[in-house]
């Protein structure tokens, strides 16, 4: 995610969708802490379907078997600069594709 060095000063910033779609998801979430208030808060939702046509392997946050999952990839990453709020939970994750067709995780 090659946001502007100048995208800064947010009291709120969410990720819907996105970690798992990045070319470089450690890039943008090392980044994060420039750029949300101190106290400010980050929310990630993700069905965490990582593919190799999005974000190289070696460069996935977890998701690899026998490995991290993506949920402590993401506390490794983000673990120095912010506190988890809420534990982790599952939700329904809902793509319409066409006006018959969704995609579920």
């Amino acid at each position: 995610c090659n946001l502007p060095e100048d995208m800064t000063g947010y009291d709120l910033i969410c990720g819907f969708n996105l970690i798992d779609r990045l070319p470089d998801p450690t890039k943008f979430l090392e980044s994060l802490s420039s750029r949300v208030h101190p106290g400010g808060l980050v929310v990630l939702s993700s069905p965490y379907t990582w593919l190799d046509s999005f974000t190289p392997r070696d460069r996935w946050v977890g998701g690899q078997r026998g490995g991290r999952t993506t949920c402590e990839g993401l506390r490794e990453v983000l673990g120095p600069d912010f506190d988890e709020v809420l534990e982790p939970r599952d939700v329904w994750f809902v793509i319409k594709e066409s006006p018959r067709n969704y995609q579920k995780t």
